[in-house]
């Protein structure tokens, strides 16, 4: 039994390190190709104040921008099932925490709120910011803006 469970600990490592080849940077072309307004862009969420399962929906404190104003995004539509799967798990495991869900935008929704959205080099491959936050001269301003962003958005659990 004990050696079966070896096994197949054996195998998954295998094919998580396969996947993160997946998910690395590829060939030097593909690395800062520009975010396309027919793209849609996903926001991993790691923590429940972020959405509610119950309702369906994101909440504000997911587009709280971070204070270097860069919104890491992935750019969905360019991701096999499986390079998105392994970069949940990644980034999670990075921040110590479990993925719980995701915020999905369409890029040209994002873009009508003024923003922008830019490739980032980064380990992985199809990794975007999200740029240009107005400057908020209040957290209830702040809030304002998120619950604008929170409308263009769809959960996914």
């Amino acid at each position: 039994m004990v050696k079966r469970l070896m096994e197949l600990r054996g195998c998954l490592l295998r094919v998580l390190s396969l996947l993160k080849g997946l998910l690395k940077r590829q060939p030097e072309e593909t690395k800062l190709l520009p975010v396309g307004d027919d793209e849609e862009v996903e926001r991993f969420l790691f923590d429940k104040s972020e959405f509610s399962v119950a309702k369906g929906v994101v909440k504000p404190p997911a587009f709280f921008p971070p204070k270097n104003g860069k919104f890491s995004v992935f750019r969905h539509t360019k991701m096999s099932a499986e390079s998105i799967g392994y970069a949940r798990l990644s980034v999670g495991e990075k921040r110590n925490k479990k993925y719980k869900a995701s915020a999905c935008l369409s890029v040209s929704d994002i873009k009508g709120k003024g923003l922008n959205v830019n490739p980032e080099e980064t380990d992985y491959r199809w990794h975007a910011d999200i740029e240009g936050w107005p400057a908020f001269s209040s957290k209830d301003e702040m809030k304002m803006f998120a619950i604008e962003m929170v409308k263009i958005a769809r959960l996914e659990k």
